[in-house]
């Protein structure tokens, strides 16, 4: 007899004792994780683009700052790509103007979005304590020994990278001919919190 997708599907889902249930919330805090993992990968390329934006303003704005004191008759070129188009003074000056405008506003709009999404990953870290507690969201943010370590799993390397989602990853040994950095002793490791 051959049973629908469905009908395993169910099956699946029907905790006969807490491993299914773990398994489940396993699976969810990993999609999660992929989620937020996402989502700071954007926000990297939206803190880019405002980099980007910010400094084609600047630059705009400080050409037109050094065209001002500048002869009204004198020849000046505008970049156009990899070539330059000679154009009257004020037309250029008015075109950097312009530019700095559409940067700024470019600018504004980038932050907006930036927002936005800082609140999805608000969003998802709520999501996420609701779903593993929030002891156990601050075992993960505090470098606390984990569920993981405590069933037997290695205790983590003093040189090894600690991710906040995910499995650990052990640090990058230096090349050949290199030395190691040295870590400074009274250093403190950076705070890795999430603000819910």
């Amino acid at each position: 007899m051959v049973k629908s997708k469905g009908a395993k599907a169910k099956k699946a889902k029907k905790p006969k004792d807490g491993e299914a249930i773990d398994a489940e919330t396993a699976l969810q805090v990993k999609e999660v994780e992929e989620r937020l993992q996402a989502l700071t990968v954007e926000m990297k390329q939206l803190e880019g683009k405002m980099k980007h934006c910010a400094l084609e303003a600047k630059r705009a704005e400080l050409t037109e700052k050094e065209l001002k004191p500048l002869p009204e008759d004198l020849k000046v070129y505008r970049q156009v790509g990899k070539m330059f188009i000679q154009q009257p003074k004020p037309d250029l000056a008015r075109s950097l103007k312009a530019q700095v405008a559409v940067k700024t506003l470019e600018g504004q709009q980038l932050r907006q979005t930036l927002g936005k999404i800082q609140e999805k990953v608000k969003s998802e870290a709520k999501g996420l304590q609701e779903l593993i507690g929030p002891e156990r969201m601050k075992q993960l943010f505090q470098g606390e020994t984990t569920a993981d370590q405590s069933a037997g799993a290695p205790a983590p390397d003093a040189n090894a990278m600690m991710p906040i989602f995910g499995k650990e990853k052990p640090a990058q040994e230096p090349a050949e001919g290199e030395q190691a950095p040295q870590k400074d002793p009274e250093a403190k490791p950076a705070p890795t919190a999430v603000e819910v």
